[in-house]
């Protein structure tokens, strides 16, 4: 089923209220020994492991807010016996080392800015691609459909995170999810029971 996160759920709180058939996003720091949720730099916010204590959840992204977190993060996620998480936002360095090591469970962006190339030159293949849009500008059919072929799973960003209209859009993105004839396999979204269409031809099954 299309995973639809919840997106910056840093707050142990709004865990608490989040339906579990949700994932999440979220921002990790160092804070000395600890990782802290927090999605500014110099700050600090709830420790990682106890933020754990309140999630039953579907799904992780892990936006890592600084580099050389990822040994502390799946300790602690295997700890827990949580295997169901990706990466996100590693720089390309860390990205390319997390991958060679054969941990594939992170994303690469896709954007006007990131190219559809770039994600396909990757070896071994992420599990994830991250398409963002800054501008409404989406890939084109012919490349959704390329990266989905090539083995990624697809994770959209909501257009309302981006400052856009989510219901003017969404027609837009079906149509386009169609014309590819590829699933959407998630979405990060600060609405996500208005993503719930297990009826729509791209819902992924």
């Amino acid at each position: 089923m299309t995973i639809i996160c919840s997106h910056r759920v840093n707050d142990p709180a709004d865990l608490d209220n989040l339906d579990p058939r949700f994932g999440v996003e979220i921002d990790l720091h160092a804070d000395g020994d600890q990782l802290v949720l927090v999605h500014d730099a110099f700050t600090t916010g709830p420790s990682f492991e106890t933020w754990l204590d309140s999630y039953h959840h579907r799904f992780i992204v892990l936006n890592t807010k600084e580099e050389g977190l990822e040994s502390r993060i799946e300790e602690i996620l295997a700890a827990r016996g949580l295997s169901e998480w990706a990466y996100l936002d590693q720089s390309f360095p860390f990205l390319v080392r997390t991958l060679r090591r054969g941990e594939r469970r992170t994303m690469v962006r896709v954007s006007e800015y990131e190219s559809v190339e770039t994600a396909l030159a990757l070896d071994p293949t992420p599990h994830w691609v991250w398409v963002d849009s800054f501008h409404g500008r989406w890939p084109s059919p012919g490349d959704l459909r390329r990266l989905v072929e090539h083995g990624f799973r697809l994770m959209l960003v909501s257009p309302e995170l981006q400052g856009r209209d989510l219901d003017a859009e969404v027609p837009m993105i079906e149509a386009l999810l169609r014309e590819a004839r590829v699933p959407l396999h998630g979405v990060c979204t600060k609405r996500p029971a208005e993503w719930e269409r297990q009826e729509a031809d791209w819902w992924w099954n």
